[in-house]
């Protein structure tokens, strides 16, 4: 250990300074190239299923709620993820088939990510 002390003192600052360099820019290089979560689990984490909270989402309709005529989607606006199963989890908001203002999981969705149903426009404008 002294012995290292010793040789830190011979060392100049830029030297120093150089040292520090390359093993910041190691440093920064493995981790841009490993992230975190691939070396805690061993893999990439999949983001696609992630959505915006609060958009538009047309749910296709079960095929026991759904007769020849009516809709086969209904307006939904997504609340989040479902706890114990991999669906989305939407409230009702406009449906000629399903009561209003109820909570329902699917994984048949479309997503419109740019649309807020809920959002205040503000009319002073």
């Amino acid at each position: 250990m002294s012995c290292l002390l010793f040789l830190v003192h011979l060392i100049t600052f830029r030297e120093k300074f150089f040292l520090l360099y390359v093993f910041y820019k190691i440093r920064y290089l493995i981790r841009k190239l490993v992230k975190p979560y691939k070396l805690w689990r061993g893999y990439q984490p999949n983001l696609q299923y992630l959505r915006v909270w609060g958009c538009l989402a047309k749910v296709m309709l079960y095929d026991l709620k759904k007769r020849k005529i009516d809709p086969k989607t209904s307006d939904c606006m997504f609340l989040g993820y479902a706890e114990h199963s991999a669906t989305y989890r939407f409230l009702v908001l406009k449906s000629d088939v399903i009561e209003h203002n109820i909570v329902m999981e699917t994984k048949n969705v479309k997503f419109f990510e740019h649309i807020f149903p809920l959002k205040v426009r503000d009319r002073s404008m």
